[in-house]
């Protein structure tokens, strides 16, 4: 078997690793999610209370009643295609989950990482 020396090679990542980040991004979008459920829930309150909001007079113009309607519209739209992106995570981890390196992609790795960081010697 000839040593691995092509030097201009990526190394790769290591797929158990790469299935973590997958994981870490998850973790944040269901972060995100409860963030914009409670903004949701807030914005229902303001419209219980129609009487106490009122709208600035710089745009198109509108009702107070109307614009929270619209937020809580938008809002949900985004937590719809959270719910999807999250969905997509998950199907995108099951794969992930099954991949690992060759021994040979293992072996080579571990040379590019040894050629790119040799080992420093210390003297006393």
């Amino acid at each position: 078997m000839t040593m691995y020396d092509n030097q201009n090679e990526p190394i790769l990542p290591i797929p158990s690793d790469l299935y973590l980040e997958v994981g870490e991004v998850q973790d944040q979008l269901d972060d995100i999610q409860r963030k914009l459920a409670d903004l949701q829930h807030r914005y229902h309150e303001l419209s219980r209370s129609p009487r106490s909001l009122d709208v600035d007079n710089l745009g198109e113009p509108t009702s107070p009643l109307y614009a929270v309607q619209m937020t809580e519209g938008w809002l949900a739209s985004a937590d719809s295609n959270l719910w999807r992106a999250s969905e997509q995570l998950s199907r995108a981890r099951g794969y992930a989950s099954r991949l690992k390196l060759t021994e040979q992609a293992c072996q080579q790795r571990e040379q590019q990482l040894a050629q790119r960081h040799p080992p420093i010697e210390r003297t006393r």
